[in-house]
């Protein structure tokens, strides 16, 4: 039951063979620079990754360091308005310099001799006597 092919059916059947097998070649050809160009993309987004992922790397210590700065310009000031705190507790309040007025006014040492003064008017009654 096997069928023998003639010379003609044989060479067309080779050339149809044939025909196939250069369409797979070229199918795989371009099977293989596809797969290359998406190697080579892949390639570069690895690199370009990279060099993004040290910048980043780079900005977040540098951004670690200016808020560390900002932490330590924070404590010097609130130290620093708690010594200015500590400081006002101790200065006179406005009362106080309230009753210190009223006290130079009551005693008001314009109207005081000065040691001048009195030998002035010791000279001056000596003198009239």
């Amino acid at each position: 039951m096997v069928e023998k092919l003639t010379l003609e059916q044989q060479n067309a059947t080779v050339g149809d063979l044939a025909e196939r097998v250069g369409i797979l070649n070229d199918r795989t050809r371009i099977l293989e620079e596809r797969t290359h160009q998406n190697r080579e993309k892949i390639r570069v987004l690895n690199e370009d990754l990279i060099i993004k992922f040290k910048d980043l790397r780079e900005d977040v210590k540098r951004m670690n360091l200016e808020v560390d700065e900002l932490r330590r310009n924070t404590t010097d000031m609130v130290k620093t308005l708690q010594r200015v705190v500590k400081e006002l507790a101790s200065t006179a309040k406005l009362s106080d310099v309230s009753v210190i007025e009223k006290v130079l006014d009551f005693f008001d040492p314009t109207r005081f001799l000065t040691e001048k003064d009195v030998y002035r008017i010791i000279s001056e009654r000596s003198s009239r006597e």
